[in-house]
């Protein structure tokens, strides 16, 4: 039988989890504007971008991201096929 702390800690962890940035990348990519993320990137002193690793015109400024993320919806995609990164 689980413990009633166990079954606690278990639910806390996951709901702590559900904005924490994942994927590390730690790399250069494109990227547009900042936006509104989920709020990981922001409590690691980063902000939200929509990137994508080719330049175009939607992606027009180099960016040096360390994780992916996602908006606050939990979209992971976006603008012209990019993806949300903290940057």
């Amino acid at each position: 039988m689980i413990s009633r702390t166990l079954l606690v800690a278990l639910a806390l962890g996951t709901s702590v989890q559900a904005h924490v940035p994942r994927a590390r990348i730690n790399e250069y990519r494109w990227c547009g504007g900042s936006i509104k993320g989920n709020g990981g990137c922001e409590a690691n002193g980063q902000l939200t971008y929509c990137c994508s690793r080719t330049q175009s015109k939607y992606f027009s400024n180099k960016k040096f991201v360390t994780v992916i993320s996602s908006d606050k919806h939990g979209q992971v995609t976006c603008g012209d096929h990019g993806q949300y990164y903290c940057a």
